[in-house]
């Protein structure tokens, strides 16, 4: 009895902390990280001193948060490698799923500052271990600076987002899934479109990058065989 007793509160304390985590990651991307634990407490249904329990502090929960939304984004960056076409398509219908990770996400970049670049940094880190393991299945092609290219992906993806969002007067966080299907609504074709047959009609004007760096004091890259 003792066994099963000891057992249950775990289990509780576990389904307490991950409750008080999805509430914050709610309320962070609802009002930013400015959000008090009193607040992140309310939504979560929970005492404040529950959460100092559990955390100790804002800033670790700020962390754990980070944790859970990048493992997040990771799980679905994976889990798509290798998927045939027409799955690839329907899931763009179910991401509103990830709504929370998503508003999290964006108020995390437009706040900035050194968590906002910690985060950034930990993005690109993960999107080199999934791009590799997309490349090594064969869905993407390789590339001669890959660490460059992840960079540049990245970066790209999440500067467009925010200045679409912000072209479109969307500015508010709280709705992730509203954010991810007005998105996916207007930029799903021309992405795939310019991911998948290019933009530029030949590559003269890379190979004659590719010439000129390897004349300067720049690593040159290697011609594409």
């Amino acid at each position: 009895m003792y066994s099963l007793l000891y057992v249950r509160s775990a289990v509780d304390d576990l389904t307490a902390r991950a409750r008080i985590r999805d509430a914050a990651i709610n309320a962070f991307a609802a009002t930013g990280f400015d959000a008090t634990v009193r607040q992140i407490a309310a939504r979560a249904g929970v005492s404040a001193g529950l959460i100092t329990h559990h955390f100790g502090s804002k800033e670790a929960l700020r962390e754990e948060c980070d944790a859970e939304v990048l493992r997040q984004i990771l799980a679905l960056k994976v889990e798509g490698i290798g998927m045939a076409p027409g799955e690839s398509v329907a899931r763009i219908a179910q991401l509103g799923d990830y709504g929370p990770a998503f508003g999290y996400m964006l108020r995390s970049l437009r706040d900035g500052g050194e968590s906002g670049r910690i985060f950034l940094q930990n993005m690109i880190d993960d999107a080199r271990d999934y791009t590799a393991a997309a490349v090594k299945s064969g869905m993407v092609l390789p590339s001669r600076d890959e660490d460059a290219r992840v960079e540049l992906l990245v970066t790209q993806s999440v500067g467009g987002m925010l200045l679409q969002l912000s072209l479109r007067g969307q500015t508010d966080f709280s709705n992730g899934a509203e954010l991810i299907r007005s998105l996916t609504g207007s930029t799903s074709f021309a992405l795939l479109e310019l991911y998948t047959q290019g933009l530029l009609t030949d590559s003269s004007i890379l190979d004659a990058f590719v010439d000129q760096t390897a004349q300067s004091n720049h690593e040159p890259l290697k011609k594409q065989k």
